[in-house]
């Protein structure tokens, strides 16, 4: 079932192919388990890992974060001279 979280997730532009294709070697070859809770930390730890921060995706995503920030900011501060 994780393959089709990824394929979406590199369908989307979030992970290439080839990053996909190792986190599912990953979730496969070591951290299949029964347990769900288990199993969704370790995904967490993979997806947390400083590699993630260094995809350029997630870059811009970031610096929009960033920018939706700034927007709503202004639109908070009172107009001043009215």
């Amino acid at each position: 079932m994780h393959n089709w979280w990824l394929a979406t997730l590199e369908h989307f532009g979030i992970l290439t192919r080839e990053e996909a294709e190792h986190i599912a070697t990953e979730i496969k070859s070591t951290i299949h388990k029964d347990n769900y809770q288990e199993a969704y930390r370790e995904l967490e730890a993979i997806l947390g890992s400083s590699k993630i921060d260094s995809l350029p995706i997630i870059k811009q995503l970031q610096a929009d974060v960033d920018e939706l920030q700034h927007e709503i900011a202004t639109f908070k501060t009172p107009n001043r001279g009215k």
